[in-house]
């Protein structure tokens, strides 16, 4: 004889049962976070950054563009004017010739940018 298998359907009984715990937890959540609030020893000032911040190392050459150049404009147009310039690089150069000795353009603008990057990271790195 086989027996005949009852089954639960998922949608009212296994959903039900999940929400109660969910609001079980966040009851308890809630309560510790309202009966042992966490201390705060100062508020944070939103006028002055802490001069220990630095950027991951990717973005130093950035920050020390934004540094270098007076009022916050100035240094945003300057990272567009400098991102344009290396985007449009390609369309600049137009020699079909391959060789990178023959395409001293390029190659010496290449190296300026790639230098003034290593050179303000290593600034950003080592005041």
């Amino acid at each position: 004889m086989k027996r005949k298998r009852e089954d639960i359907p998922f949608f009212p009984h296994h959903v039900i049962n999940q929400m109660i715990v969910v609001c079980i937890v966040m009851l308890i959540l809630i309560a510790f976070v309202t009966f042992y609030p966490v201390s705060i020893e100062e508020k944070a000032d939103l006028f002055t950054t802490p001069s220990s911040i630095k950027p991951v190392w990717y973005f130093l050459a950035i920050d020390q563009i934004l540094m270098l150049i007076p009022g916050e404009s100035a240094g945003v147009v300057c990272l567009m004017i400098f991102v344009l310039l290396v985007v449009m690089l390609p369309f600049i150069d137009r020699n079909p010739e391959r060789h990178p000795l023959k395409r001293s353009f390029v190659i010496i603008i290449g190296l300026i940018l790639v230098t003034g990057f290593i050179f303000l990271t290593l600034k950003g790195i080592y005041p």
